[in-house]
């Protein structure tokens, strides 16, 4: 289908960019595509942007460069300047354009339009249902009172179709113009009127606004719209076409001026609706204009070709004979070649004439002051150098040139917006320029304070995790691995899990760990020799069923039970297996949340046999480790509370040089900021068992809320204390009591080695080594550290020690929460029943061993 548009009237030179339309037409076949007929109807609006954009633009965040020339006029003394503006803009502002070169805004958009729409089936790209679209309506379209009305009533189709619309704006142009639609994509052949006046700011849209701009963001557009939009649609226009303007400039340019043409360009095109180019054909032809313009020394200059008389020509890269060409009345004629010149589609091209040799240089820099500022807000500075040095017959002097804010990009978005974010002010959004090298304009911005969001990213990474199936051994990693125990295991997921009757770490890369349990330095008072069990005998085996109790028999669990935890219904299932070699757990989907638990086994009597720590973390610890030894970055059981949020953001802003090419970026950037709290269980020295946790690391910390095995809430109430005789007993007692605080204030008050098995000396808080015991409460292939890893890693784990102090000796109260960090080590202070731990930032602190304090492990 082929459309020759009307001509008539002399359109204006658009500076808008943006007519909202909706449209109708008549109830035939239409009234059959709606079904019921219920869709409302098409209606037109009209609603001009203030600023106009380049068809380029409406599809990409990055414009195009005005770009600055200067070059001699021919073989003449005559100079040429060459400028590209960014928007076809004229004249006159206000009233109805019944000249072609009147600048049209907000209220004097053209009087009528021509309108495409297309329907297809469903809700794909235009480019996938091209073909398949069927034409809905093609008609003109006219103001009305209130509303942009077509002769005929249409209806939006309604939910199951797609609309496109293409659009060209004057609807009555020259006859020397027609489009063509046999492709679904309209195409327009062009050829420019050879008298200027009956040229045409020509626009074309093929977008459709679906946002408007605001002070803080742009526009958005959409290719097609739903069927049931039922809205005016608001068509996105952009110029189609370039304007030629020509300036007189400086002395020496005198007389009247009678003629000016455009010599050897291509005056006939055709372009593609949409598309940011044209294609050019047939044969250079002549534009001129019959004028009576009389040009004085007028430094600022004169226009010769503008408002009225501007010329809009097909975009196009200039041949070898394109030229422009001024008659002045006395029969001089000053001709300049533009071969290689490139006019762009939707600019404005200013040539500037003068007899006076004027080189300008532009100069433009934006230099970042201070631009980081923290996440409780602040004003940023930065410093605008924005001059021309022009040089006219070899002097120099600078002119301040203008300067603007032309867009915004948030990081993580693509787009630039066309206003600042809503958290961001600028002191200005341009400048006047400087009019001295030296000088700069010094700008501020201010950043308002981040909004805090409550979160709880640990939580929701365990939520988050994939749910095991099957039943997975903790000792060999799900069958990855060979098998290694230990009184701690980490859970990362939900699901049921089964670990093996063994004492701590008893069983090391699958075998026999007989270092946990025995010395090599046997003699002495102060070392254990053999570690013993719940009924204080020794152990003879890493498997707890396979030792002896005083009649020789072999040890039998009976069934496994839940100790305490600090969430509700964390574990569940505790089972002992049908084997009586391994036990059972089950962390659930629902209620997985980081939090501690202690399961055990117990034997006919009742009594427990042994006990397990189960911290249930997003921490994995053997997927952060590096080669080489190296510490937790968090305490034994830590659990982060709630954690306050203060993302961190960035913008950048583009800066342009205003009428010239110059361009600058800045980067604006708040910082983030985390408020992180948690809470760790508390252990007394040599034993292997977590005491409660309090409920943060703050001073106003109390005990954390805890369930028993039967479920019972318990608030605010530790644990049952009791103080145990010397020696062994404190050991047997701790085993068989794991969740209660020992009240001696130097526990057992005898041995050297119990969290490292060949120790026999204490007062050493320089020693570096040490053996892992059973009686050790770290994660498998960790272990509490000798004191002097700490000396040489402090720097490493010191971001690690949160402040959550320490469980009193004597009591099991909390104490020197949130201004203490106790850290304990695996290595006996400078007496029996002392400990070598940190203390803030003291390294080799002698405590008491009935102090509660937390675990920082290392690798073994």
């Amino acid at each position: 289908m082929t459309t020759r548009l009307k001509s008539g009237c002399k359109a204006g030179i658009l500076v808008a960019a943006c007519v909202s339309l909706a449209i109708c037409s008549s109830c035939s076949d239409e009234e059959v595509m709606n079904g019921s007929g219920q869709s409302d109807k098409l209606s037109f609006g009209v609603s001009l942007s203030n600023e106009w954009k380049t068809a380029v633009e409406t599809r990409s965040t990055e414009s195009r460069q005005t770009r600055y020339e200067t070059f001699r006029f021919g073989d003449s003394d005559l100079w040429l300047i060459s400028s590209e503006e960014d928007s076809i803009c004229n004249a006159r502002l206000g009233g109805q354009p019944n000249t072609r070169a009147a600048e049209v805004g907000g209220d004097n958009f053209y009087q009528s339009f021509g309108v495409y729409g297309y329907v297809f089936d469903g809700s794909g790209t235009w480019e996938d249902n091209q073909t398949s679209a069927q034409l809905y309506m093609n008609g003109k379209v006219t103001q009305g009172t209130d509303v942009w009305t077509t002769a005929s009533t249409h209806f939006w189709p309604g939910s199951r179709y797609s609309m496109k619309f293409f659009a060209y704006a004057p609807y009555d142009i020259p006859t020397t113009a027609t489009v063509s639609t046999s492709g679904k994509q309209p195409l327009i052949t062009y050829e420019v009127p050879e008298n200027a006046t009956e040229q045409v700011d020509l626009l074309l849209a093929d977008e459709v606004e679906t946002v408007p701009a605001t002070d803080g963001s742009g526009a958005e557009y959409a290719e097609t719209v739903a069927g049931n939009y039922d809205k005016p649609a608001k068509l996105h226009f952009y110029h189609a076409l370039t304007a030629i303007k020509v300036k007189a400039v400086g002395d020496g340019l005198k007389g009247t001026i009678k003629k000016v043409e455009l010599k050897g360009v291509k005056g006939t095109g055709t372009h593609l609706f949409g598309s940011d180019s044209w294609t050019l054909t047939g044969d250079d032809v002549n534009f001129s204009q019959t004028l009576d313009k009389s040009v004085g020394a007028d430094t600022e200059g004169t226009m010769i070709i503008d408002g009225e008389t501007t010329f809009m020509m097909i975009p196009q890269t200039l041949g070898e004979n394109a030229a422009l060409q001024i008659t002045f009345s006395d029969g001089t004629v000053l001709t300049g070649s533009l071969s290689g010149k490139e006019w762009l589609m939707g600019k404005t091209v200013v040539y500037r004439v003068s007899r006076t040799e004027i080189v300008e240089e532009p100069y433009f820099t934006v230099t970042p002051v201070n631009t980081q500022v923290s996440y409780s807000g602040g004003t940023c500075q930065y410093e605008v150098k924005s001059y021309i040095k022009r040089i006219v017959n070899g002097k120099e002097t600078i002119v301040a040139a203008p300067w603007e804010i032309t867009g915004y990009q948030e990081e993580g978005s693509e787009d630039w917006q066309d206003g600042a974010p809503a958290w961001l002010s600028m002191s200005n959004t341009g400048g006047n320029g400087v009019s001295a090298v030296t000088s700069s304009e010094t700008q501020s911005a201010t950043v308002t304070a981040q909004s805090e969001r409550v979160a709880n990213p640990q939580n929701d990474a365990l939520k988050n995790a994939e749910e095991l199936t099957g039943v997975y051994d903790l000792s060999t990693r799900g069958n990855t691995v060979a098998a290694s125990t230990a009184n701690c295991y980490i859970v990362n997921a939900a699901g049921t899990y089964s670990l093996p009757l063994v004492y701590g770490n008893a069983i090391k890369d699958g075998n026999t760990n007989e270092t946990a349990y025995k010395t090599s330095n046997t003699g002495g008072d102060n070392v254990l020799n053999v570690f013993i069990n719940h009924l204080g005998r020794e152990i003879t085996s890493p498997y707890i069923y396979e030792n002896q109790d005083g009649d020789g028999n072999k040890l039998s669990p009976e069934k496994a039970t839940l100790i305490w935890q600090d969430v509700q219904n964390l574990v569940t299932n505790v089972q002992l297996s049908s084997d009586r070699m391994s036990l059972t757990f089950t962390v659930g989907k629902s209620t997985i949340q980081q939090g501690n638990a202690v399961i055990a086994i117990r034997d006919a009597q009742n009594r427990i046999m042994w006990s397990w720590h189960i911290w249930v973390t997003d921490y994995n610890p053997y997927a952060e480790a590096t080669s080489g030894q190296h510490f937790f970055t968090r305490y034994i059981g830590w659990c982060y509370n709630d954690s306050h949020i203060y993302d961190p953001r960035k913008v950048k802003l583009r800066f342009k040089q205003t009428g010239r090419d110059k361009t600058a970026e800045l980067e604006i950037t708040q910082t983030g900021h985390i408020i992180e709290d948690g809470n760790n269980p508390y252990y007394q020295f040599g034993r292997k068992d977590p005491q409660l946790p309090a409920t943060s690391a703050k001073s106003s910390a109390t005990n954390k809320t805890w369930y028993d095995a039967e479920g019972k809430e318990r608030t605010n109430i530790i644990v049952a204390e009791s103080s145990w005789s010397d020696g062994n007993t404190v050991i047997v007692n701790g085993i068989l009591n794991p969740n209660m605080f020992c009240k001696n204030n130097n526990m057992d008050k005898t041995y050297t080695n119990l969290w490292s098995t060949d120790n026999t000396i204490y007062n050493n808080k320089f020693v570096h080594s040490s053996v892992k015991t059973v009686y050790d409460p770290s994660p498998k292939s960790y272990k509490v550290p000798a004191n002097g890893l700490f000396s040489n890693n402090y720097t490493s784990i010191s971001k690690s020690l949160y402040k959550s102090g320490c469980r009193n000796v004597g009591t099991g109260g909390l104490s020197a929460v949130g201004s203490d960090c106790d850290v304990f080590s695996c290595s006996p202070g400078n007496a029996i029943g002392k400990v070598y731990e940190i203390c803030n930032s003291t390294i080799g602190n002698s405590c008491d061993a009935g102090y509660g304090g937390a675990i920082c492990p290392v690798s073994e």
